[in-house]
């Protein structure tokens, strides 16, 4: 049949009202039938219910054969939910009770028609569910979004709509506002103009290199001046683009290949699929931009051009030692300051600055030695960092605070490696000058 027993009630409804007698055959239900469609007001009226009755029950058909569907999810079990968070972009994981029924759960069916809407669909959220044998666990849910991002034992409380919109808010693309002026040699690329400046504004002869980076890696901190001082290098080969996508405030767009470590570079040729460079060393880098250069251009790559840009190399470990120092600077002015402050007056002439003088005379160095950026620098090669100890401070809590924030400041800042130098050079003087000048005010 083609209607189901529900269904069909649907149906005769309308005529419910009019079959009044306890007992009837099939010809006074004829007759009562055409004795509605007589009069003509009542035509309209019992056709504009009968209507109304058909495409109710063609929705409810609906409803039961393809909803109810969907309610059907694949049980996971917990090995498998590492494996699949790293193959599938965006993931829902419910915690539930084992022995709870899924296709009863009001919670769930509203859950799965949000993510099918179209606002989510796009997204292509896969929905999966463990059984807890617990029975005094409280069901949760796990949200993977991207390779790597993720929100873990979410409490749900299934009377609660409200946490189908925290759902919604997490799988909503997080895009950072930036601005970018127009003197930068690397476009700064977010989630919302990811598509305009990435994809639509390269091709095969103007590729677009793009370092994927966060606020807190290490070696993305050592490169960032180095791409772009290579980038200041190569402004005037028009036809290669440099941009920088920061993974922390953006999500992971739908363009892009998977992310999983930083720095990562790869190269965009439009609609083309991306090219991933194995490369993320100093060396390795400047090597593989120049090659890159050289296809693109149809030339053979020079030999003082490699040497030239090569140089750039040694001043990313001079850098480095310079930013050292000035973080073991933060450190020590922040302690002394602590110090005078905690310190009777009288008591000032007990207080040791052996540690300091030392950094003072490794700070002299470097601000004495005009080619202090060069290959020719004499304080890169005269530095001895076991005079302050610097394996003991490594391990300060305090002075993994002040590096790690201070990587974060140098994020945000666009310069050159040599620009860059001068900079942290500027700083450690200010610091030396702070100094000299507390140690003259702690004398009187």
């Amino acid at each position: 049949m083609f209607f189901d027993k529900r269904i069909l009630a649907l149906l005769m409804n309308p005529f419910r009202r009019n079959i009044k007698r306890n007992s009837f055959n099939i010809n006074t239900f004829n007759r009562k039938c055409f004795d509605l469609f007589r009069n003509k007001d009542s035509f309209r009226f019992n056709y504009t219910i009968f209507s109304i009755s058909i495409s109710f029950a063609f929705l409810a058909k609906y409803y039961f054969q393809n909803i109810r569907k969907q309610l059907n999810m694949k049980a996971i079990s917990s090995d498998e939910i590492e494996i699949l968070s790293s193959k599938s972009k965006n993931m829902i994981v419910l915690n539930l009770i084992k022995g709870m029924e899924i296709n009863k759960s009001n919670f769930i069916k509203e859950l799965i028609k949000q993510i099918k809407s179209k606002e989510l669909n796009r997204l292509n959220i896969q929905i999966y569910y463990t059984e807890n044998t617990c029975s005094e666990s409280t069901p949760n849910v796990t949200l993977f979004k991207g390779y790597g991002s993720r929100i873990s034992n979410i409490d749900l409380n299934f009377k609660n709509n409200n946490n189908i919109e925290q759902i919604k808010s997490f799988f909503g693309p997080k895009s950072e506002k930036i601005i970018n002026g127009n003197s930068s040699t690397i476009k700064n690329i977010s989630y919302d103009t990811f598509e305009s400046d990435v994809i639509n504004k390269s091709d095969e002869n103007n590729p677009l290199l793009l370092m994927y980076y966060d606020d807190y890696c290490l070696m993305c901190f050592l490169i960032r001046p180095l791409i772009n001082s290579l980038a200041a290098r190569l402004r005037n080969t028009k036809n290669i683009q440099f941009g920088r996508y920061n993974i922390g405030r953006n999500d992971l767009h739908e363009f892009s290949p998977p992310v999983k470590a930083t720095p990562s570079f790869v190269l965009f040729r439009g609609s083309q699929e991306p090219e991933r460079l194995d490369e993320y060393k100093p060396k390795d880098i400047i090597k593989k931009i120049i090659e890159i250069k050289c296809k693109v251009e149809n030339n053979d790559c020079g030999k003082n051009e490699l040497a030239e840009l090569s140089t750039l190399e040694q001043k990313v470990l001079i850098r480095f030692h310079l930013f050292i120092v000035l973080s073991i600077w933060n450190l020590y002015l922040k302690e002394l300051q602590g110090k005078l402050i905690n310190t009777p007056k009288s008591q000032f002439c007990e207080l040791n600055f052996m540690h300091l003088e030392e950094l003072l005379s490794i700070s002299c160095l470097f601000l004495q030695d005009q080619n202090v950026s060069s290959k020719n620098s004499k304080s890169f090669d005269e530095i001895n960092f076991e005079k302050i100890s610097y394996d003991k401070i490594a391990e300060n809590i305090n002075f993994q605070e002040i590096f790690l924030e201070n990587i974060k400041k140098d994020m945000k800042r666009s310069d050159t490696i040599e620009e860059n130098i001068n900079h942290l050079l500027n700083e450690i003087e200010g610091c030396c000058n702070d100094y000299i000048t507390m140690k003259k005010l702690i004398k009187k």
